[in-house]
This record gives structure tokens, C-alpha cells and sequence, in this order.
């Protein structure tokens, strides 16, 4: 992640962009969650994904996916985590925490022998959805009639969506393309004291074209919203 970040040069000013977002998507949070699920039960791929058991959720499960609607118990549970997760991009601060939430988030959506349950979401979806939130959000943000904001400033933002959306989605790929023990390691280590050469050698060089590929995504993304400024 230290990498990918000083990449795409996601700095303390995009996370304020970002949390200056609070008072606008806040409000809308039940609403985005919605438009979310409804998009998820659209395929029958990523419907699938909740017919078989979830971390954290005890309550029934249908497993024909036929029977399943968005209004059963495990999508109303669903919803209420992604609401949470919305909330905590949009207020929490950045620091050591928030970077070992990131790469839960990643590790709870992949299975590795350290979660309790065998839930398991494939890179594809999970890149899907992260696509569609953050298409969602920006679309927000590029149509609100916040007159607070400057043009600069919302170009700003949506900048920063971008480049943390791309950060979140490393993390699902370290936990599916990379070796987990590895993985594990990586995320439960202690903060560095001082910062070191970055580098993605020992990730080995399927990983790192794929990290790369992330990096030179997000890099472009930031360079075409810039010419619209």
C-alpha cells in the first residue's frame, strides 16, 4: 500500500478533499447503499455472493438463488457494513488504524485460514463494485450544487475518490494474487519508524505488474480529470 500511495501521491490534502465530502454524501449514505444492492442482485454472478455464509452474520442464509431478495437479513446486515465503511472513509483519520481497516476490508473479502468463515468474493466482482461505488459517488460530487465548493475544489475531490478507490482495491488484489501468508504478514506488522526504499520485488513479478498497473491506472485517472479543471 506504501507504494501504490506515494505512486498516485495520495496526500493528507486529498484525504481533507475527501472528508470535506461528509456534509454532502452523508445524508445519502442509506440511499448509495441501496442503488448498490440493487445493482449487485441486477447479475445473477454477484446475487450469488450472498446465498452462502458471511462473516459476521449469524441470522438465515437462502441458499437457492432464486429465493433471494434484497430485503433478507444477511442484505439489510450487507448494507449496514457498507454504510459503516462510507462513514468511516468520510470521517475517520488517517494514521496506522485506518491503514490496518484497509487492508481488513481486503482480507475479509478474500479467503485466507486467518477469518472464521469460508466467505470468499472473486477479484472480479469485488473490482466491479469498487468501480460502480466509486462511479456513484463521483457522479455525486460532479452534479451537487454545493456552493461552498470552488471548481477547483471539486475537481480536487473527485481526484482524491479516485485515488483512494484505487488504494482499496490493491488491497483486494494483495489478498487474492499474492501469496496470503505473505499478506498476513504484511498487514499485521508494526508501523515503520522511519520511511525505507519502496519497493515491490519480493511480491514477486505477476504482483508487481499488477500493483504497477493499479499505479499507472489511478496516475492517468488524475492526469485526464486535470485537463478538464
Amino acid at each position: 500500500m506504501e507504494y501504490l500511495t506515494n505512486f498516485i501521491e495520495f496526500s493528507a490534502d486529498d484525504h481533507r478533499s475527501i472528508k470535506n465530502a461528509s456534509d454532502l454524501l452523508q445524508p445519502l449514505l442509506s440511499t448509495i447503499t441501496d442503488v448498490v444492492y440493487d445493482k449487485l442482485f441486477e447479475y445473477d454472478i454477484t446475487k450469488a455472493s450472498f446465498t452462502v455464509e458471511q462473516s459476521g452474520f449469524d441470522g438465515p442464509i437462502k441458499s437457492d438463488l432464486n429465493e433471494a431478495k434484497v430485503t433478507d437479513p444477511v442484505i439489510v446486515y450487507r448494507k449496514t457494513m457498507l454504510k459503516k465503511y462510507l462513514h468511516k472513509i468520510l470521517n475517520d483519520e488517517l494514521g496506522p488504524k485506518f491503514t490496518k481497516y484497509l487492508y481488513w476490508v481486503g482480507e475479509i473479502h478474500s479467503n485466507t485460514r486467518y477469518k472464521t468463515s469460508s466467505s470468499d468474493v472473486e477479484f472480479i466482482n469485488l473490482n466491479a463494485l469498487t468501480g460502480f461505488v466509486t462511479a456513484a459517488l463521483m457522479n455525486i460530487i460532479n452534479d451537487s450544487t454545493q456552493a461552498s465548493w470552488t471548481p477547483e475544489e471539486r475537481n480536487k475531490t473527485l481526484i482524491a475518490f479516485s485515488k483512494f478507490f484505487w488504494i482499496q482495491n490493491d488491497t483486494f488484489l494483495m489478498y487474492h494474487a499474492i501469496l496470503q501468508d505473505k499478506v498476513a504478514e504484511l498487514s499485521r506488522a508494526p508501523p515503520k519508524a522511519e520511511s525505507s526504499p519502496n519497493t515491490i520485488s519480493s511480491y514477486g513479478p505477476t504482483a508487481a505488474n499488477a500493483l504497477l498497473g493499479f499505479g499507472i491506472g489511478a496516475f492517468l485517472t488524475m492526469a485526464i480529470s486535470k485537463l478538464f479543471k
